[in-house]
């Protein structure tokens, strides 16, 4: 049976392979110039513009086995698919010790601008050269925002108790 599917954005392109698939002839129409729909990425000279959605979230084994040959072939970045809160992707799961308040208190929080003139506003943040490892990554090269919301939570958490304890 031949098959038509307008639309090339992920649900359109899903449906697509699954009529091939079963085997159909499928012919895939959209409006753009490119697939992806929501979740395209444009080029404009030698720039790489993605735009939409930046992450999506699995909740369906069957997504998830497509999405696994996805990485696998390299045609999805893993970073963000493995940043999701769902406690299906991590490991060794337990409480965090350490006194996040304590660690809240040895970062120094500083202004600063960016060199880029797309960002010419005074921002406020950390030097990861010289943060905890919590907030920097291991090479303290960067600064992890789930650990660093993580630790942030985490304090408010043990302030709240202190509070509480008054």
């Amino acid at each position: 049976m031949r098959i038509i599917i307008v639309g090339a954005g992920l649900s359109g392109l899903m449906a697509a392979q699954s009529c091939v698939q079963a085997g159909h002839d499928v012919i895939v129409f959209d409006k753009g110039r490119s697939v992806g729909g929501r979740l395209a990425t444009r080029r404009v000279g030698s720039a790489v513009l993605d735009h939409g959605a930046q992450f999506f979230t699995v909740r369906d084994a069957v997504f998830q086995s497509h999405v696994d040959a996805w990485i696998s072939a390299g045609v999805v970045g893993s970073s963000n698919y493995f940043g999701t809160s769902s406690s299906i992707y991590k490991t060794d799961i337990k409480p965090y010790q350490a006194c996040a308040v304590d660690l809240i208190n040895t970062v120094d929080i500083v202004e600063y601008e960016l060199e880029n003139p797309m960002y010419n506003h005074v921002k406020l943040g950390f030097i990861a050269d010289d943060t905890a490892e919590e907030f920097a990554g291991p090479n303290h090269d960067r600064m992890d925002i789930t650990n660093s919301i993580g630790v942030a939570l985490k304090a408010l958490q043990e302030l709240n108790k202190k509070i509480d304890n008054l």
